[in-house]
């Protein structure tokens, strides 16, 4: 197993990821309408036939699951949600140990954080793969990939950039030690994020704040409370708080095709060719330009059930 290459890291990441799955299944459990200090009540994680499709702890991530969610109950599927759950380290564990069956995924990063960081291929095929053996053993299948991409990308507020004539990643090194970075608390230990600055860069801020993706981190590069921050290229709220996207000219080029993972088990009870129609109807036809335009509408304050809606009444 991968796992094993690198030792005690990797026991310390799913050490983790179980404690946070702990936490967070208390809440699912509770139907996530637990009061602040009410203890969750007992109960089995499989109570019902639903299939449970979930979702990140980020609003693309909801959109996502959402669209997933309306594919399946177009074929008479029942479902149930399990809105942001959290982040890749609670979730994965999650949909491989079979308490979710759904996941809306990004192919490099899923398999990057099924591998410990090892470099995703380009190749989105090759991705598909190479991830497909990672999960075949956790009873998990990946199923037709999006043509939407959506990758994180180190952002500036623009006059910030522009009074310090920073364009690209290997412009920001010459600043990085005098800088203040915001991003998602998993950073550090995610390979794409810091590791990949540090290494590929040699970038080291002079501070490091975890917050959670998109809005917040928008808002305090928006504001000078920040100086650099990590965003998704998809999200509209780059362009609605005036940030630039910093040029990663060494990187690889990482194939963050949007994937759904499935448990087999869904596929085996509900039918192998029902399950796969329902989501290709999301996947075979959803592009990149079409994801920042959801993005948008869901930003600008649109239900996104309503929005998912909408994009798949034009679907068949």
């Amino acid at each position: 197993m991968p796992r094993a290459r690198n030792g005690d890291r990797g026991d310390r990441r799913w050490s983790a990821g179980r404690s946070l799955l702990t936490v967070a299944l208390t809440v699912l459990l509770a139907g996530c309408t637990l009061q602040p200090g009410e203890p969750a009540p007992r109960a089995e994680v499989r109570s019902d036939d639903a299939v449970r499709v979930a979702s990140f702890d980020f609003p693309e991530s909801q959109l996502l699951a959402e669209l997933f969610a309306q594919a399946l109950e177009r074929e008479g599927i029942e479902v149930r949600r399990v809105p942001s759950l959290g982040s890749r380290e609670v979730v994965e564990p999650a949909l491989q140990q079979g308490l979710v069956d759904v996941v809306p995924e990004y192919l490099a990063a899923a398999l990057a954080f099924e591998t410990l960081g090892d470099p995703p291929p380009e190749d989105p095929e090759l991705a598909a793969e190479l991830l497909a053996a990672e999960l075949r053993d956790h009873g998990v299948r990946v199923l037709e990939h999006a043509a939407a991409v959506d990758r994180d990308a180190v952002a500036m507020h623009r006059p910030r950039a522009a009074q310090l004539g920073i364009e690209t990643l290997d412009d920001l090194a010459a600043h990085a030690r005098r800088l203040d970075f915001v991003a998602p608390p998993e950073c550090p230990e995610r390979a794409a994020c810091l590791p990949h600055l540090e290494s590929t860069y040699g970038i080291r801020f002079r501070s490091f704040t975890g917050l959670p993706p998109g809005l917040p981190i928008a808002l305090a590069l928006a504001a000078d409370e920040a100086d650099v921050g990590l965003m998704f290229s998809s999200d509209p709220l780059v362009a609605q708080h005036d940030l630039v996207l910093l040029e990663d000219r060494r990187g690889r080029g990482r194939p963050e095709h949007v994937v759904p993972l499935v448990r087999e088990e869904v596929l085996e009870g509900y039918g192998e060719a029902t399950v796969r129609r329902s989501l290709a109807t999301v996947t075979r036809a959803l592009d990149t330009g079409q994801l920042v335009e959801l993005n948008r509408r869901v930003a600008e304050g649109e239900d996104h059930r309503l929005v998912a809606r909408d994009w798949l009444a034009g679907r068949t």
